[in-house]
C-alpha cells in the first residue's frame, strides 16, 4: 500500500510537471511571437518613414501611431490570408499595400491624392489653413432671412484647398 500512494504522488508530481512545462511553452512562444510582431512593426515604420513612396503612411504613423498600427496589422493580416501565408508578408508588401488602400479611400472621397503627395495641397499659406481650422465646423449664428428655411445661411462651406490644408497638419483624421 505504501508503495502505491507513492506511485500516485510521483504520478500526480509528473502531471503538474508537465502542464507547467506545457505552460511556460506556451508563454515562450506567446513572448516570441510578441517580439517578432514588435520587431516587425519596427521595421515597416523605419521603411515608412524612409520611403518616398509612402507618405500617407509616414504621416499616418507620425500624427497617429496606435492607430496606423492596427491599421497596418489588419493590412498585414489581409495580405497574408490573401495569399495563404504562413508567416508575417514582407514589411514593403504591407506599407504599398496599406498605402494603395489609403489612397483608394482619398481618391473615393474626392481628394486628388497626386496633388496632395506632390506638396500642391501642403499648407505653406499659413492664412488659409488658420481660416480653413476656424471655418470647418462653424455654426449658423444667423436668424433665417425671409422665405428661407435658415439651413444653410450664415454657414460657410470650406473649399477642397482648406479641407486638404487640414489634412496634412493632420487636424483631419481620415481614419
Amino acid at each position: 500500500m505504501r508503495a502505491k500512494e507513492i506511485e500516485d504522488k510521483t504520478s500526480a508530481t509528473e502531471r503538474r510537471l508537465m502542464e507547467m512545462e506545457a505552460k511556460l511553452a506556451e508563454r515562450e512562444a506567446t513572448a516570441a511571437a510578441d517580439a517578432e510582431v514588435s520587431a516587425f512593426f519596427k521595421r515597416m515604420s523605419k521603411i515608412a518613414t524612409k520611403t518616398e513612396d509612402a507618405p500617407l503612411t509616414k504621416q499616418y504613423l507620425t500624427s497617429n501611431p496606435k492607430a496606423a498600427r492596427e491599421a497596418l496589422a489588419r493590412t498585414a493580416q489581409a495580405l497574408a490570408q490573401k495569399h495563404n501565408l504562413k508567416t508575417l508578408p514582407s514589411a514593403k508588401a504591407v506599407i504599398a499595400a496599406h498605402e494603395k488602400s489609403r489612397r483608394r479611400e482619398l481618391r473615393d472621397m474626392g481628394v486628388d491624392v497626386e496633388a496632395l503627395s506632390a506638396g500642391k495641397g501642403t499648407t505653406a499659406d499659413k492664412a488659409t489653413a488658420a481660416k480653413a481650422k476656424s471655418t470647418v465646423a462653424v455654426k449658423s449664428t444667423d436668424k433665417p432671412k425671409n422665405g428661407s428655411n435658415g439651413a444653410t445661411d450664415g454657414i460657410r462651406i470650406p473649399t477642397k484647398a482648406e479641407i486638404l490644408a487640414e489634412m496634412e497638419t493632420g487636424e483631419i483624421d481620415l481614419s
